[in-house]
This record gives structure tokens, sequence and C-alpha cells, in this order.
């Protein structure tokens, strides 16, 4: 088979289109993946979430007079959004989800144990720097989390270190 000058200058074309094509995909996808600390299973922790929970944790250890290295802070945060990802899923694919009454239960009892929402709040966010929104979604966590435990037949750190084991975990943070 033999192609002519015209064919040979379009196959050419398409080849070099394609060539384009992929590798600023390529460059997309890495482009995409600056902005992102970790990803789990295809699921991405974004470095901007990371960087607000070290901040958190950072400022609660400052608070308490507490000694840290910034490079463990960061890892050990890290580990736990990755944990909290891993929970999320199995929560997820097993239908294990918090209602609004669980939470709002749960945060009456927190505002109950502290005398008032005004003083729970100003405790948090003198502990932790964070805001009511913020708090609430920790607590909405902290309950799923417990929910998730309830449903394991083994304690949900052996779990989740067999399934840390078992996931593509790519850590991409670089601070």
């Amino acid at each position: 088979m033999t192609f002519s000058k015209t064919n040979k200058i379009f196959l050419v074309s398409v080849f070099s289109t394609l060539v384009v094509i992929g590798v600023s995909l390529w460059l997309w996808r890495y482009i995409a993946d600056l902005s992102l600390a970790a990803t789990v299973n295809g699921a991405g922790i974004e470095q901007e979430y990371l960087d607000d929970e070290v901040a958190s944790r950072k400022h609660f250890q400052e608070v308490n007079n507490q000694d840290s290295n910034n490079e463990d802070l960061e890892q050990d945060t890290l580990r736990l959004l990755v944990d909290k990802e891993l929970i999320e899923r199995y929560a997820d694919v097993n239908n294990i989800y918090v209602q609004q009454q669980e939470l709002d239960e749960y945060y009456l009892a927190k505002v109950a144990s502290a005398g008032s929402e005004d003083e729970l709040l100003s405790e948090i966010y003198r502990l932790y720097g964070i805001d009511k929104n913020r708090y609430l979604l920790n607590l909405s966590y902290d309950i799923l989390r417990s929910k998730v435990q309830s449903s394991l037949d083994v304690p949900l750190q052996d779990w989740l270190i067999e399934v840390r084991n078992n996931s593509r975990i790519l850590l991409l943070s670089n601070s």
C-alpha cells in the first residue's frame, strides 16, 4: 500500500495532534495533582485541607505548650486524613451515614456540658482555632467513625492497618 504525499501529510498531522493532546492531558493531570497532598484509591486529599488540619493541630499544641516537630505533625495529620478517607469510603459503600438529628443531639450534649453554645464555641476556637461549621464537620466525622467501628468485627485500628496495606495511597505533599 502506497500513500500519496497528501495522505502522508495528513497522517503526520493526525499523529502530531494526538501526541500534543496526549502530552497536554498528561501535563494537565500533573498540574492538577500539584494541589493534592495525597490520593487514596483515586480520591484526592487537597493540600489546602491538609494545611488547615495541620494548622489546627499546631494551634492546639501551642495553646497547650506542647512541643512539636512540624514534619512529624504533617505526617501524622496526613495519615489521619488518609484514614478518614478510608473510613468515609467504607461508610459510603456500606450505607453508613450520620443523620442530621444525630449530629444535632451530639452537638447539644457538647453545648450542655460546656454550659452554653458561646462557651463551647469560644473554647473550641481557643483550643483549635476553628469555627462552628468546621467543628460540626469534626463532630459528624466522630459519629461516623464510631458507627464504622461498631460495624466491624475487629478493632478499627487493626482494620485501618489492613485496609491501608491493600489500598493505593500516593503521598504527594511537599511541605
